[in-house]
């Protein structure tokens, strides 16, 4: 099991290492389409089959759904609180990964709830198969820290004019907007 993302890669383009460039991008492209095309052929066999949520969700559930009922397991000591109107518990995992806890689970047992509907519509099969980049510049992953963010010392000025208070597409200077009344 590989743990580094570059593994990964390495160990799936193994094969291709000294051949050139363009081949390898040809192998990756095929591969990553071969393993979208099998992966929705098997996500429309589980629609048709009749399953709501992704396998991951349903062995998750399906794992702690035993665990519940298992009368050897030793909890550890103390008490959760849990809020289903606000989908929250005390242990976190639910406000986390989305998915009921066992003591979600416990607490819908006892107040007689079905707990499928404190699902995450994200692990819905019928959500994954409608799922698509939107158009457009892709949105950063970076996680911004205190270094990234950086203080102003003075107002932006407009790069027609040079003057503060407004941008070059609304500058009352500027000869090629003058004619545009659209304002946001």
């Amino acid at each position: 099991l590989t743990t580094n993302l570059a593994e990964a890669i390495n160990s799936v383009l193994k094969k291709t290492r000294n051949l050139p460039i363009s081949f390898i991008v040809l192998a990756t492209y095929t591969r990553c389409n071969a393993f979208f095309t099998q992966r929705g052929k098997q996500i429309t066999a589980m629609i048709s089959v009749g399953h709501i949520y992704s396998e991951n969700a349903t062995n998750t559930i399906r794992f702690r759904v035993e665990e519940m009922v298992n009368p050897r397991e030793i909890r550890p000591a103390g008490k959760f609180i849990v809020r289903l109107d606000e989908r929250w518990c005390d242990y976190g995992k639910f406000q986390k990964i989305h998915l009921p806890c066992s003591h979600v689970l416990a607490t819908c047992k006892h107040a007689h709830h079905d707990f499928n509907i404190y699902i995450n519509p994200y692990y819905r099969l019928d959500v994954i198969t409608t799922k698509r980049n939107e158009k457009g510049r892709l949105k950063s992953s970076k996680i911004r820290t205190e270094m990234d963010i950086r203080e102003r010392s003075h107002p932006r000025n407009c790069s027609y004019c040079q003057t503060p208070g407004h941008t070059r597409n609304h500058c009352p200077h500027n000869p090629d907007m003058r004619g545009s009344t659209s304002h946001h």
